[in-house]
C-alpha cells in the first residue's frame, strides 16, 4: 500500500473514532433526558393521582364503587390526606337488597399505586373501629352496574377500581334475618387480608344470639371464614356454649341467585352437662357429659334441617315416674335410679318436629332400652324395646311367660309403647302387666280344680272384676308393694272366685272350719298356700 493510500486509511479511521464517540455522548444525553422526562412524567403523575385521592370525586367514585358491590346507596364522609394516608369519619348504605344497611365509623387506610399496573387503587392497613350491620337472607344479594363517565387524558391514565388489600375491624355487630329466625352477633374482631381471588377473614371474641330455645347464646373464641366468588366458607369456627360446653363449626353457605342461599354445615358438640341440653324438667332426672355431632342443610326452601347424634357418659337417671313404676313392678328400688354406662341416640329436628331414632340405653344388670321416639311439639309417639333379667320378673305373675320374652344378651325383652305429652305420658306396659298378671292368677287358682272355680265363675268374676283387677292395679301403680300387694291380690282373686257377697263368704268360712277339722279342707288358710309367683 503507498503511503497516500496508508494517509487516507488513517484519516477514515480517525473520522469513524470521533463519529462513535460523538454517538456515545449523545446516547448518554439521550438516556439522561429519559430518566428526566420519566421522574418528571412520574412527579406529575404523582401529583395527579394525589391530586385525584384528594379530591371530591374520588370520594364519590369510591362510594359508587363500593355501593355497587354491595347493592346499595353508599356514601363515604369527607377523606382527610396526609400523602397516600386517608382517614375517614364514617361510611354508610341502605339497600332494599339482602344488605339492608351497613354503619361503619372511623376509618383509616393507605393507598398503593403500581405505575407498572394502573387498573386499580389499591387499599392497605385498613381500619375500621366499628361496623354495624342488618342483613335479610330472606331477600336477593343485589349488585348494580357502575355508571361509566367519561375522562380526560390525564384521568384516563388513573385506575378506576379500588381493590382492598387487608382490614382490620375492630368491634362487629350484625343482625341476621332468616328464615329460621332472627341471628345477631356483637363484639366481633375481624382481620381479613385478600388471597389470589379470595379473601380469608379471622374471626375472634364475640357474642352470638340464636334463635333457638334450646340454644340462645354462644361465646365466639375464634374461627376463619374464606369468600371465594359468591362462596362462604366457614372452618374451625370455635363457640363456648354454657358454662363449659363448645361447638366447633365447618361449611359453606353459597350466596349464589342460583343457589337460594343454599348451605351446608356441621359441628361437634363437647364438654356439655345435661342440663345444658334437655329442658329444665330433666335438670333432676338425668345427669352427665353430653358429647355428640350434627348437620344443617335446608329444608323445604331454606328452613334448616338438623340430624346427628348424642351421646350420654356416665349418666344416671332417677326419679322418673315410669323409673318408680318399674320399681314398684319388680320390687327393685335400684331402678329408681339407674346408672348407665351408654346412652346414645341419633336425633333429626326440622321447625317442631324431633325424631330420636337408634336409642340405646344400657344399665348393667338392671335394663337395656333400644327404640325410637317422635316429638311433634308437647306430643309423644314412641316404640321401645325393654329387656330386664329374668330374675327381678320372677316377681310379677305371668310377667316371664306372657308379657317378656327370650332374647339378646341373656335379658327377657317385651315392646313398650309410649303416648301422651310430656305433662301426661302414656305406656301400654302396665295394662300388659295387669292382664298378664290377672290371667296368671286365674289359671293359677284354676289348677286348684273344684266345682267352686268352675269356668262359669271365673267368666262371671272377670266380667264383674271383682276385686282382682283393682287389687292388682293398686299393684302395678305402686299403691302397695308388690311382697303385700301380692298377698291381697290373691285373697282378692279366691274370694271373687268363691263368693263376693258376705252371705256366701261366711258359708264358705264356716265350710272350711269343718274342713279344717276333717281334712284340711279344700281352700287352707291363705298364709299356708305357696305363692311362687311372688
Amino acid at each position: 500500500m503507498s503511503r497516500r493510500q496508508r494517509k487516507k486509511t488513517s484519516t477514515r479511521t480517525k473520522e469513524k473514532k470521533q463519529a462513535c464517540n460523538k454517538l456515545k455522548g449523545l446516547w448518554w444525553k439521550l438516556a439522561l433526558g429519559l430518566i428526566v422526562l420519566l421522574i418528571a412524567g412520574a412527579f406529575f403523575a404523582y401529583n395527579r393521582v394525589i391530586a385525584f385521592l384528594h379530591s371530591d370525586d374520588f370520594r364519590k367514585d369510591v362510594s359508587a364503587q363500593v355501593g355497587a358491590e354491595l347493592g346499595s346507596e353508599g356514601e363515604f364522609g369527607d377523606f382527610k390526606w396526609d400523602g397516600l394516608s386517608a382517614k375517614n369519619d364514617s361510611f354508610t348504605s341502605t339497600g332494599e337488597g339482602a344488605i339492608s344497611s351497613i354503619d361503619a365509623k372511623d376509618i383509616s387506610l393507605d393507598v398503593k399505586l403500581d405505575y407498572f399496573k394502573r387498573d386499580k387503587f389499591r387499599l392497605k392497613n385498613v381500619n375500621v373501629s366499628t361496623v354495624n350491620a342488618e342483613l335479610d337472607l330472606r331477600k336477593e344479594f343485589l349488585k348494580f352496574k357502575r355508571e361509566k363517565k367519561e375522562k380526560g387524558f390525564l384521568e384516563s391514565l388513573l385506575p378506576d377500581e379500588v381493590e382492598l388489600l387487608d382490614a382490620e375491624i375492630g368491634d362487629l355487630s350484625a343482625t341476621v334475618q332468616t328464615d329460621s329466625g332472627e341471628y345477631t352477633i356483637s363484639g366481633v374482631n375481624v382481620q381479613t387480608v385478600k388471597s389470589d381471588d379470595s379473601y380469608k377473614a379471622v374471626i375472634k371474641n364475640g357474642i352470638v344470639n340464636l334463635p333457638y330455645s334450646f340454644l340462645k347464646t354462644a361465646r365466639l373464641e375464634e374461627g376463619e371464614i374464606v369468600q371465594l366468588d359468591e362462596e362462604i366458607y366457614v372452618k374451625d369456627a370455635k363457640l363456648q356454649i354454657f358454662d363449659s360446653g363448645s361447638i366447633t363449626l365447618n361449611g359453606v353457605v353459597d350466596l349464589s341467585p342460583r343457589a337460594r342461599h343454599l348451605y351446608d354445615m356441621e359441628g361437634k358438640l363437647s364438654g356439655l352437662k345435661c342440663k345444658d341440653v334437655f329442658p329444665d324438667d330433666w335438670h333432676r332426672h338425668l345427669t352427665g357429659k353430653v358429647r355428640g355431632g350434627f348437620k344443617i342443610k335446608p329444608f323445604q326452601g331454606t328452613i334448616p334441617r338438623m340430624h346427628g347424634w348424642l351421646e350420654i357418659q356416665n349418666g344416671t337417671l332417677q326419679a322418673l315416674p315410669i323409673l318408680n313404676k318399674v320399681s314398684y313392678y319388680l320390687a327393685e328400688p335400684k331402678y329408681r335410679t339407674l346408672h348407665f354406662e351408654k346412652f346414645d341416640c341419633k336425633f333429626e329436628k326440622f321447625k317442631d318436629q324431633i325424631h330420636l331414632h337408634e336409642i340405646t340405653l344400657t344399665s348393667r344388670e338392671l335394663v337395656k332400652i333400644e327404640g325410637h321416639l317422635h316429638i311433634e311439639g308437647e306430643n309423644l309417639d314412641g316404640l321401645f324395646n325393654v329387656g330386664v333379667p329374668a330374675s327381678y320378673l320372677s316377681r310379677i305373675p305371668g310377667a316371664k311367660n306372657r308379657v317378656f320374652k327370650p332374647g339378646k344378651d341373656q335379658l327377657l325383652w317385651t315392646k313398650v309403647k309410649i303416648g301422651g305429652t310430656f305433662d301426661d305420658v302414656t305406656e301400654d306396659l302396665s295394662d300388659k302387666l295387669l292382664n298378664a298378671a290377672t290371667q296368671e292368677m286365674i289359671e293359677r287358682a284354676l289348677s286348684m280344680g273344684g266345682e267352686v272355680v268352675s269356668p262359669e265363675t271365673i267368666k262371671k268374676l272377670m266380667e264383674g272384676g271383682g276385686n282382682v283387677k283393682e287389687s292388682l292395679d293398686k299393684v302395678l301403680k305402686g299403691e302397695k308393694g308388690v311382697l303385700e300387694g301380692g298377698v291381697d291380690t290373691a285373697k282378692g282373686l279366691l274370694e271373687g272366685i268363691t263368693g263376693s257377697n258376705k252371705k256366701e263368704k261366711d258359708k264358705d268360712n264356716e265350710e272350711k272350719k269343718e274342713g279344717e277339722k276333717k281334712d284340711g279342707g279344700l281352700i287352707p288358710d291363705l298364709p299356708k298356700i305357696p305363692l311362687p309367683f311372688f
